[in-house]
């Protein structure tokens, strides 16, 4: 299964490091839903990288739980290659 630039593009940023975030958040109406962010460095969201890149990438087998979750919040990070 080839991977879009988009996916290609956050791989890259996964293997430097960053990790997924899926988190019920809440918007400024009160309206609370599951949002999926790449997240870089402490709480530095990249814009453009969240559902439709984290399950292309999740489809693929790249991405693991990370562990650290909570029943609003689980995080995923690049599997290592053996």
């Amino acid at each position: 299964m080839a991977l879009s630039s988009r996916a290609l593009k956050a791989l890259e940023m996964l293997k430097a490091g960053a990790e997924y975030a899926c988190r019920l958040e809440r918007n400024y109406m009160g309206v609370e839903k599951w949002c999926y962010r790449l997240m870089l460095g402490k709480g530095m969201a990249v814009k453009g990288y969240g559902f439709a890149t984290f399950h292309e990438l999740k489809a693929a087998g790249l991405l693991k739980a990370a562990g650290g979750a909570t029943s609003v919040s689980s995080y995923y990070k690049l599997v290592e290659e053996a």
